[in-house]
């Protein structure tokens, strides 16, 4: 018998943990269903089921998570499918297209931004495409002794990692102060004010997430992955730009203490800010011992300014984020790779497991 697509149910959590366990790997149950919960209080109002499901004689085959995400594609705010969590038992492969089908159904844009390749691939087989520019990962070391360290005598390795992380710091620290009349303060809940910046940024790229409070505050203060630091540039009382950074500390993940650059972005109005939100936003993912900071970049001005600031590339054989429009008015937008907004923050591509994943190639 031909397994059947249907949304999922309210008895359907201990089997669909089980499957994501067996094929993507075993996380403790309490932890899979706070993030269940978090994703299903996403700031979309739209009541779609948090897993589509392939059930074959009662038993759950497959599984494909969905959150909805506003997103603005050029002068439109559109409700989008990210997809995330899919996982397909050995004994139904073969119909993981009939569950992609069915989780991304008629929305007007879905799209992933997992390593999980397969879920690209079917992604793809369905008539989506791929944003180039996110097979670029940005890494920067934060601690110079760590990566000597087993390529020359530790006592080497120790002394010119010294001088060298004196050296770095004191890079990050010239030409990154906020202008006269700004500061950088950092943010523990987002406000109305956050609305105003977005008011602001919204037009500068063709296709981002709305990044307005609501899905801030639901994405960086109630993760059940932990609350990331998040600082903001401030001229005359006016948010004018954010950053944030989250840290990966997980010991499974990777072998290098690792640091994700989140978000950074500003409306153009205070000259610099973007470098100055960088420069914090560096010294504190030094601070917290992370030997690695690692950021995604699809606007190139950014890109650039991460090159400049000593971040260098790593390229993906495939991009981890692929898309599929659902209307075809979205498609020239889409298309565009230099169009896109990208960070690690974005969808599910900030977690533990997913930044280990892009650092460690």
């Amino acid at each position: 018998m031909r397994p059947v697509a249907r949304p999922s149910g309210p008895g359907d959590g201990q089997p669909i943990a089980e499957l994501l366990d067996r094929v993507l790997g075993a996380q403790p149950r309490a932890l899979r269903e706070a993030v269940w919960r978090w994703r299903d209080s996403a700031p979309s109002g739209s009541g779609e089921p948090g897993f589509v499901v392939l059930e074959r004689d009662g038993r759950i085959m497959g599984a494909q998570g969905v959150v909805p995400i506003r997103v603005r594609v050029g002068r439109r705010t559109v409700l989008a499918m990210c997809t995330c969590d899919y996982a397909v038992d050995p004994a139904a492969r073969g119909h993981g297209l009939r569950l992609k089908v069915a989780a991304v159904g008629r929305a007007a844009l879905s799209f992933s931004t997992s390593s999980n390749a397969s879920a690209g691939t079917v992604l793809r087989a369905l008539g989506g495409a791929s944003v180039d520019a996110a097979r670029d990962t940005f890494v920067f070391p934060l601690r110079i002794g760590a990566f000597l360290a087993g390529r020359m005598p530790a006592v080497h390795a120790r002394g010119i990692g010294a001088v060298a992380d004196r050296v770095v710091a004191a890079g990050r620290a010239v030409g990154a102060r906020p202008r006269r009349g700004t500061e950088i303060r950092g943010i523990s809940e987002f406000g109305p004010e956050f609305d105003r910046l977005w008011d602001r940024v919204a037009a500068r790229h063709a296709v981002q997430v709305v990044r307005d409070a609501a899905y801030l505050q639901w994405r960086y203060r109630r993760c059940p992955y932990g609350s990331p630091w998040a600082a903001a540039v401030v001229r005359d009382d006016e948010v004018r730009g954010l950053v944030v950074v989250g840290t990966a500390t997980s010991s499974d993940v990777s072998a290098r203490p690792t640091a994700g650059l989140l978000e950074l972005f500003d409306d153009g109005v205070v000259p610099g800010a973007r470098r100055a939100l960088l420069a914090a936003g560096m010294r504190y993912a030094a601070g917290t011992g992370a030997e690695v900071m690692a950021a995604r970049a699809g606007d190139p001005a950014l890109a650039r300014l991460l090159r400049t600031a000593g971040f260098r590339v790593r390229r993906r054989d495939s991009s981890p984020v692929t898309y599929r429009a659902g209307e075809a008015d979205l498609e020239p937008f889409l298309a565009t790779d230099h169009g896109w907004h990208l960070s690690f923050g974005d969808g599910d591509a900030w977690d533990r497991v997913e930044l280990g994943a892009e650092v460690a190639r």
